[in-house]
């Protein structure tokens, strides 16, 4: 309901006693502020006083209620000398609180003051718009509740320019989620959110606008799951308040960088791909640990499990080259029913660490040890890493799996160790099976991004067989 102004003084006279105040005006205007702000002769707030206020005869006002927010009030005698000032005075509560049931977008009106506006969006999003701040004045409250199960939001967008702590709109994505806002005359202010804390059912996140990719990522406050567009950076921090948790989904290939805010799983630097996804959590404000990095397509990995990354038909080519190696994680490679299209073929590994631009072939790149089917095979500085010799034939049914783990691959400061075993069986009328195991370390580079197999008369595989990829994160 409006609230009735009761002037401090109720028969105004002149200073002297010697007379009313006939004439004299009360001037009206929001608080702090010159700007004039109506007030009404009834208590329905449907006709306006003229502004100011003019004493009749008998020095005497007529009704006078105000509407929501705080007033200055300024008395003046008929020649508009300043009498007194009153400032604030508190204007309309609106009409004694209550529900307002919306199932569309409306815009909240002064004699809202107090309501609880709630918000069916089943049928369709609805915008819950703010009254001008300045209209609204200081210590106006509102509001806002999400009331249906749909995943369509409720929307509240404050006036214009303005804003609600800091933010052009509050989303409420959840059914039963509220806030609560208070005006200052200026902008709104988010003093409880009645769905955030809770954690009594099931949480549903929002899906915020996306997040251009930089090297400071600023979170929104219009959701929890955010996509990040383009690959700008490397990501170093995040902006965001203490408490949340929220989603990342990369559209592109960005560089996220490990640092003492953006702590990373394994302490390894990520470069994502599209679809990976980081479920994130701040535990101070712009300090963020990623609890999970998912590949697009694969579940979370955990430290220290195993997960498979892909598994790759093998065509008729001269060379089997992985994809890059990501720091942090081992790698374990299968190589699965190959063989040559040459009779008596060798199985060589080389290196890159440039992503595959080139790979590492000077005379003493690299050292190993293997054994194949109890002979020794040794060098201690090569071009190559001679995995087997000459133990590979092309028949129809000769066939060759190998195991070769990486450890520790694409890390900058620890030499590469990569060990291998399995063997051939060559199904002819001997059916001979090599055994084969192996050591070698990398000693050009401490970084290895891929590996090359390849055959040491230059044969081409065969258009048969696997090259499977598993890796785990390191601790």
């Amino acid at each position: 309901m409006a609230t009735r102004y009761t002037n401090p003084i109720v028969h105004v006279i002149n200073d002297d006693a010697s007379d009313v105040g006939a004439g004299w005006k009360l001037n009206f205007y929001s608080t702090g502020t010159t700007t004039r702000k109506n007030t009404f002769s009834d208590s329905e707030l449907t006709t306006s006083n003229a502004n100011p206020v003019v004493a009749d005869s008998a020095g005497r006002f007529s009704d006078i209620f105000l509407e929501s927010g705080t007033y200055k009030v300024v008395l003046t005698d008929a020649d508009d000398v300043e009498i007194w000032t009153a400032d604030p005075v508190s204007g309309s509560l609106g009409s004694g609180g209550g529900v307002l049931a919306k199932t569309s977008s409306y815009t909240i009106v002064a004699d809202d003051q107090s309501k609880i506006i709630t918000g069916d969006s089943s049928g369709g999003a609805v915008t819950i718009t703010l009254l001008a701040a300045a209209t609204a004045g200081d210590g106006f409250e509102i509001g806002v509740k999400k009331i249906d199960s749909s995943t369509t939001a409720v929307t509240v967008d404050a006036n214009g320019s303005e804003t609600i702590d800091g933010a052009a709109t509050f989303v409420l994505g959840a059914q039963y989620h509220e806030v609560l806002l208070r005006c200052d005359g200026t902008t709104w202010h988010v003093i409880a959110d009645a769905y955030a804390d809770k954690h009594t059912r099931t949480q549903v996140w929002a899906k915020g606008a996306d997040i251009a990719s930089a090297t400071t990522l600023v979170l929104g406050t219009d959701g929890n799951f955010f996509d990040v567009t383009g690959s700008t950076g490397p990501i170093g921090a995040i902006t965001v308040a203490a408490g949340t948790f929220f989603c990342l989904q990369f559209d592109s290939t960005p560089t996220l960088t490990h640092s003492a805010t953006l702590d990373l799983p394994g302490e390894a630097n990520i470069v994502a791909a599209a679809g990976d996804r980081a479920i994130c959590w701040a535990q101070a404000a712009n300090d963020v640990q990623v609890l999970s990095f998912t590949r697009a397509g694969q579940s979370a990995e955990t430290v220290g499990v195993w997960q498979h990354v892909s598994t790759t038909a093998l065509t008729a080519i001269a060379n089997i080259d992985t994809a890059d190696f990501v720091a942090g994680y081992d790698y374990n490679l299968e190589l699965e029913n190959f063989a040559p299209t040459d009779d008596a073929e060798g199985l060589w590994m080389r290196i890159s660490d440039d992503s595959g631009a080139s790979y590492e072939a000077d005379a003493s790149d690299y050292k190993y040890e293997a054994i194949e089917s109890g002979t020794a095979n040794s060098s201690t500085g090569d071009s190559k890493i001679v995995m087997s010799n000459s133990a590979s034939g092309n028949d129809a049914d000769h066939v060759g799996h190998y195991s070769v783990y990486v450890n520790n691959p694409n890390n900058s400061s620890l030499k590469t160790l990569i060990r291998w075993d399995g063997g051939f069986l060559n199904s002819d009328a001997t059916s001979t099976l090599e055994k084969i195991d192996g050591i070698a370390s990398v000693e050009s580079t401490a970084v290895v991004t891929n590996i090359r197999f390849l055959w040491s008369g230059g044969s081409t595989f065969k258009a048969q067989g696997n090259i499977v990829v598993h890796r785990r994160l390191r601790g």
